[in-house]
């Protein structure tokens, strides 16, 4: 039983809304996630493979999953260690989910001279998070929409989860990389690369050019690596954009000719505003 209908048995079905019930958990900053809703792959494959797994001795299969396992415990508990703790006066405390962009959250001002910042990663296919309960507060309105024709219902749609900033070009920045490529080529050749699979955390620190990494949540020191330019410059400010990324030309004309008819004119109004640019499809 959800919180709510609980709510509703104690207190009587007109006790409150649904939508005034969320409203006072937003009020209080409080979010509710199901840990665990989550299907894994690779535990999944795993629940498979192991009722035909006759090896004497451990599998390859079984190795590395008890590794998956074990990194994702790892993970959780270091989640969880931050979520239940009390951010001091000089840092921020936020979880993201990096595969939906989309929405994520606005650092206070204070954080515009960050010293650090720590990025954790979770163990794929054990993502839980508390922005989750975010993400499915915006699907539920989304579907409750008869039609999301435009970039205007997607942000009302968000803004029933959180306060919305609607971002322009100007607030994103051109990024070089400054990452070198004979200096990876180097480590490669050494074995001592550092790769996405191998990643727990990360973190970059002002005025250091430095990479920092762990392969273990529990690791009690950081790794640093030298990977940059030497010509890169980590205290200068990349440019502001001064445009648009655009929208991939091929795919807004199959929206334009096939969809645009069936809006509703002030809806079609802004994809026939869009422009059509030789970029590559986000989706695709």
């Amino acid at each position: 039983m959800d919180m709510y209908s609980h709510l509703t048995e104690e207190q009587g079905a007109n006790f409150c809304t649904y939508e005034t019930f969320r409203k006072a958990l937003r009020e209080a900053n409080v979010s509710f996630t199901r840990l665990g809703s989550e299907e894994c792959d690779m535990c999944k494959a795993y629940s498979l493979h192991i009722k035909e797994c006759h090896v004497d001795a451990e599998c390859q299969v079984c190795s590395d999953h008890g590794t998956h396992l074990k990194n994702a415990e790892e993970s959780r508990r270091a989640y969880q260690k931050d979520r239940d703790r009390v951010a001091g006066e000089d840092e921020t405390l936020v979880s993201v989910d990096m595969m939906r962009v989309t929405v994520l959250p606005i650092l206070p001002h204070k954080d515009l001279a960050l010293k650090t910042v720590t990025v954790k990663f979770l163990e794929k296919g054990h993502t839980s998070m508390s922005a989750d309960a975010v993400h499915q507060v915006v699907n539920k309105f989304l579907s409750k929409k008869n039609e999301v024709a435009d970039f205007q219902d997607f942000v009302e749609a968000c803004a029933h989860a959180s306060d919305v900033v609607e971002m322009a070009a100007t607030d994103f920045r051109d990024i070089s990389s400054g990452i070198s490529a004979s200096r990876l080529k180097k480590l490669a050749g050494e074995d001592l690369r550092p790769t996405l699979r191998k990643m727990r955390a990360i973190q970059a620190r002002r005025g250091e050019h430095r990479l920092f990494m762990k392969e273990s949540h529990e690791q009690p020191t950081w790794k640093a690596y030298e990977i940059t330019k030497v010509t890169f410059d980590e205290m200068e400010q990349p440019p502001r954009r001064k445009v648009e990324r655009g929208v991939n030309r091929d795919k807004l004309d199959k929206i334009k000719s096939r969809l645009a008819p069936l809006m509703k004119p002030h809806k079609r109004a802004f994809w026939l505003g869009l422009e059509g640019k030789n970029v590559r499809d986000l989706n695709g």
